[in-house]
């Protein structure tokens, strides 16, 4: 009963190496159609594709089974598909930022 809760330090995690230095956000709420730029963790992406079926236009994995991105910047008429793709990743590697920050 008085065992307390382990509390989560992320600048521990860090520290060892565990998270990336990346800034973004999975949440792509606060990401407009005209500042949006994607953010790769090259350390977590596993290129398992699941961005490229959801929106090809952007995201491919080449015949080396790396990922690649035609365009960091989206288009207007394919934000809606890219959030979901950074939503669907299974490891977390894609975020939405503003440009330039």
């Amino acid at each position: 009963m008085g065992e307390s809760m382990p509390v989560c330090d992320p600048d521990r995690y860090r520290r060892a190496g565990c998270l990336s230095e990346q800034t973004g956000t999975c949440s792509t709420a606060a990401v407009s159609e005209s500042d949006a730029e994607i953010v790769v963790d090259w350390d977590e992406c596993e290129a398992n594709a699941v961005c490229e079926s959801i929106v090809p236009e952007i995201f491919t994995v080449d015949e080396n089974d790396m990922l690649q991105v035609s365009n960091f910047h989206p288009p207007a008429e394919l934000l809606d598909k890219v959030q979901e793709a950074v939503d669907m990743c299974p490891k977390r590697a894609l975020f939405l930022k503003r440009a330039g920050s």
